[in-house]
């Protein structure tokens, strides 16, 4: 099953976010074609029968500068303010703390930007976490290796 509305709200979310760095700073969100097409259309709008989507995990391999980390950031903000899931948890996992806030930051900026987000969450800069206190969901930054992991990103 194929339903483009879904994938074209979510298309409407991204692009009502800032970017935050670089020459785009403090400009929307504007998706590519490519982007679109490529990874929110079919990622978002193809369903299960039981109406909901098909896939829950997507890896996106593209070349350097080509704003991996925007996207990321995103899309779990979507997840976060606009899937509408009450306790929903949003995970971005890196191998090194350097690395794990590089999405962090992004998705902390693009919330700053916002106001109709910011009024909804609280950002803990210092626990790399966004809280959405609306629907009780949080992002939070993790490392990918638990067991050397520094205990402020645990």
């Amino acid at each position: 099953m194929f339903d483009e509305n879904r994938a074209i709200r979510v298309k409407k979310f991204i692009e009502r976010l800032k970017h935050s760095k670089g020459e785009y700073a403090g400009t929307n969100f504007i998706l590519e074609d490519w982007r679109y097409n490529d990874i929110i259309k079919p990622l978002y709008g193809t369903l299960n029968r039981d109406g909901y989507r098909q896939y829950r995990i997507c890896l996106i391999m593209v070349g350097r500068k080509n704003g991996k980390t925007s996207l990321g950031a995103a899309l779990a903000l979507y997840h976060e303010f606009a899937d509408k899931e009450m306790g929903g948890e949003i995970y971005s996992a890196a191998v090194d703390k350097d690395q794990a806030s590089l999405g962090f930051n992004e998705a902390a900026q693009m919330v700053r930007q916002n106001l109709s987000l910011r009024r909804k969450c609280k950002i803990i800069d210092s626990q790399k976490r966004i809280v959405n206190y609306r629907t009780n969901s949080f992002y939070r930054v993790i490392l990918a290796d638990v067991a050397s992991a520094p205990s402020d990103l645990l």
